[in-house]
């Protein structure tokens, strides 16, 4: 059986989960640099598939705890084409 989930909904969870892994980094230095370059290029490869992809954003300092914004080139915000939506 086929399974399929919007592109929306994906790129929306996908945005969420980067932000709260930059946000807990601490808790685990070894691997969130590899986690967020996993999830953004899940994210970019469904999104190109999609034609959808319409750039990204890096994450302001009240969207992750420490301040960190352009701290890490893989904590950003994907944006999606207005038809996907």
């Amino acid at each position: 059986m086929r399974k399929t989930i919007k592109v929306s909904e994906f790129v929306r969870e996908m945005n969420a989960t980067i932000a709260y892994v930059t946000k807990n980094r601490e808790t685990a230095p070894d691997s969130w640099r590899a986690e967020l370059s996993a999830m953004c290029f899940a994210v970019e490869k469904v999104l190109h598939a999609a034609d959808a992809y319409r750039g990204f954003s890096f994450l302001v300092d009240d969207e992750t705890e420490n301040g960190t914004f352009g701290a890490t080139y893989f904590s950003r915000r994907y944006n999606i084409a207005d038809a996907i939506m």
